[in-house]
């Protein structure tokens, strides 16, 4: 089930540039946050980043077009 907290989750990452800031950030492990950025991979179907052993993961075309509307559907709910 795709869920609001793996999309801001998946914003928080591309923000940070890394799946460890991105847990410090928001106060929670960088496991967990791996896990929910591969649960919304696996209900896109898509490879939101290419991730390197030891670097920071590079967001893909694919994630670059999730990135863009997603920002606008979590704009959107913000708007409620």
């Amino acid at each position: 089930m795709l869920t609001l907290r793996q999309l801001q989750i998946f914003v928080a990452v591309v923000r940070a540039g890394s799946f460890r800031r991105c847990a410090e950030e928001l106060g929670l492990s960088q496991v967990s946050i791996s896990e929910q950025i591969r649960a919304l991979e696996q209900r896109l179907g898509a490879q939101l980043f290419d991730r390197v052993p030891g670097g920071s993961p590079v967001i893909t075309q694919k994630g670059r077009a999730a990135h863009a509307r997603i920002v606008d559907i979590l704009g959107s709910v913000d708007d409620l």
